[in-house]
């Protein structure tokens, strides 16, 4: 090879290179980008790809976590219950995903320092993803969540649940109101594609230069109901008041509300009648400092659900309300409703106060 076009070739691959590695070590130091990657299973809801290291980033936060095997934000559990122990199973959606703090802010780690300040052994499995409605969890635990043998369940209601279970479908009613499991086909992919993707998906800069197009795109590109439906699906972080009027007119929908209903059902019929776990529901929080009329009587409604079907309920919203007019310490960001660490902390206080209630009669102290 000429020595002319071998130095041509190298003036054109040294900034390349130093480009590559400003954007791969450099640039995650000053731009934010989030570093989310999913996995698509067969027969169970998505959820992060498991064994990586993922970022979460906003306005209020920069959190690293890896996923465990299963693919959650949570640490790894052995299927088998160590002797002694009293294991709890958490499902639900983004408040149990725990995004927003460290993972060891989260409601279950905390869960289990507070257990264990008490002189208690408790293991908390968190199986949360942003998405997750009934349908979600109801697979989850039919799928895994039940392999754990807990001795107690607990399933987090959000509002947008509603429009979860009916835009991400893992169960669909049958014209008699039968539930009936979604079907859903996972395309096969090459080794090679699976190399590349699994390439890409560990470097930075290939999420630096996604988030740059996928901005671009939403600024010049996007159609009016791709507007909407993002502002629908934003519509629970929208400050401190809690969640839009109109958005719970839209999760409120006959359609809507009848799926959650049977869900509901399911859940106690699976989980409580046949298996003879505890099963409660605990009611997220939407906004504490300002609180909304609406939503609080959107909650009640959503509640009776609940103990209509069996199921016994946890209203978080209740007393982080009552907790927070005491302590004047908010329990969520200022812009998004999701619990910062506080509301962890009120959040896991308030679940291992229910623990005790439900398991006290079992003995849940070591010994």
């Amino acid at each position: 090879m000429p020595k002319k076009v071998l130095f041509l070739i190298l003036m054109f691959l040294i900034p390349v290179a130093v480009l590559s590695a400003f954007l791969e070590f450099a640039a995650p130091l000053i731009i934010k980008t989030p570093h989310l990657v999913y996995k698509e299973w067969p027969g169970r809801p998505v959820t992060f790809h498991p064994g990586m290291k993922h970022r979460a980033v906003t306005d209020y936060y920069d959190n690293w976590f890896t996923a465990n095997p299963l693919g959650f934000n949570d640490t790894e559990h052995a299927p088998a219950k160590p002797a002694g122990v009293v294991r709890i199973l958490i499902l639900g959606d983004s408040f149990v995903e725990a995004l927003q703090v460290k993972p060891e802010e989260n409601a279950a780690r905390v869960m289990e320092r507070l257990a264990e300040e008490r002189g208690m052994a408790l293991e908390a499995v968190s199986m949360g993803m942003s998405g997750y409605g009934q349908g979600q969890q109801l697979k989850t635990y039919e799928t895994i969540g039940k392999t754990f043998n807990p001795d107690m369940v607990v399933i987090y209601f959000c509002a947008n649940d509603l429009n979860d279970n009916m835009e991400r479908p893992e169960y669909s009613l049958s014209p008699d109101g039968k539930l009936m499991a979604v079907e859903k086909e996972i395309p096969a992919e090459s080794w090679k594609t699976a190399l590349v993707r699994g390439l890409l998906n560990r470097l930075e800069s290939y999420f630096i230069v996604k988030e740059v197009f996928g901005r671009g795109y939403r600024l010049f590109f996007a159609t009016a109901e791709e507007v909407r439906a993002a502002r629908t699906a934003q519509a629970g972080v929208a400050g401190g008041g809690g969640i839009d009027e109109g958005a719970l007119a839209h999760y409120a929908e006959p359609e809507k509300l009848k799926s959650f209903e049977t869900l509901v059902k399911s859940l106690h019929e699976t989980v409580t009648v046949r298996d003879g776990k505890p099963l409660v529901a605990a009611l997220v929080s939407a906004g504490v400092v300002s609180p909304s009329l609406e939503f609080e009587k959107f909650l009640d409604e959503m509640e009776k659900v609940y103990h209509e079907a069996g199921v016994d309920t946890l209203n978080l919203q209740r007393l982080f309300v009552e907790r927070y007019r005491r302590e004047k310490t908010p329990p969520h960001f200022e812009r998004d409703v999701h619990w910062n660490a506080v509301g962890h902390l009120w959040a896991a206080g308030a679940i291992l106060e229910r623990v005790e209630k439900q398991l006290g009669a079992k003995g849940v102290k070591n010994g």
